[in-house]
């Protein structure tokens, strides 16, 4: 069994929900399942700078407390799970650069996700934004999944552009000697009214031209807006194939 990255062609494309599947699912089947959301923007109580422990106001929450309520990892210590908590809504290194916030620590990320990885069998980690999304000036997600030494998944959309936006972020994976274990797709995510592909269609196009299998299609999921988390969780898990995720 094989921890794995999380990724997307974009932000608020469904990679969190997807992560909790993967983590729900794998709990399921009797692993002990760590989750980490290294880096989270927009967070309320700002950074766990420097590997801080938390304190009020300061606990995780948002994405990194769905990722561990499906994996049943919600007491792992938080300075570990999500070592950085930017209160800007952007990029780690544009909450660096332009909004003030401390300058994003890899050696930190690396050492928190060992950490991690030595208290369970198997981790699921959810990056943030794109695989292209820059940390540093000269470093990016792609990088961090490769310094992780774990496999990606790529969560993408139905809607019409997510050919493009999946051969790009495939593409990027390759140049960064990133692994992909296949796609995702989130027929959830985007703008209500959207022009979407025929899922069939939409599926044959991603396996012939990035060169990956799908590893599931998630339907809109109603319980996620309405604050069902584990069990939407739990669905989602049981629509994705788990076993190439982690290589069971």
């Amino acid at each position: 069994m094989e921890s794995v990255f999380v990724t997307g062609t974009d932000t608020g494309i469904g990679k969190t929900y997807v992560a909790a599947g993967i983590a729900a699912a794998l709990r399921r089947r009797g692993a002990s399942v760590g989750v980490m959301k290294p880096f989270a923007a927009g967070a309320p109580g700002g950074a766990f700078a420097g590997g801080r422990e938390s304190g009020p106001g300061n606990n995780v929450d948002g994405d990194a407390a769905i990722l561990g309520d499906a994996a049943g990892a919600a007491d792992d210590p938080p300075h570990l799970v999500c070592p950085h908590r930017y209160s800007m809504a952007a990029s780690p290194y544009t909450a660096w650069m332009r909004g003030g916030e401390p300058k994003p620590d890899i050696n930190r990320v690396l050492e928190c996700y060992e950490e991690i990885e030595g208290m369970h069998d198997v981790v699921v980690v959810e990056g943030i934004g794109g695989v292209m999304t820059p940390i540093l000036r000269s470093y990016s997600v792609a990088d961090l999944i490769a310094d992780m030494g774990i496999p990606a998944v790529v969560v993408c959309s139905d809607m019409l552009g997510t050919v493009n936006h999946t051969m790009m972020t495939v593409d990027a994976c390759r140049r960064s000697n990133v692994t992909v274990r296949g796609i995702v797709i989130n027929g959830g995510a985007g703008r209500p009214g959207s022009d979407r592909y025929d899922r069939h269609v939409l599926e044959q196009d991603l396996e012939e031209l990035c060169g990956f299998n799908i590893l599931g299609f998630v339907p809109p999921m109603p319980g996620a807006a309405a604050g069902a988390r584990q069990t939407t969780s739990q669905a989602i898990g049981r629509l994705l194939d788990v076993s190439q995720i982690a290589g069971t």
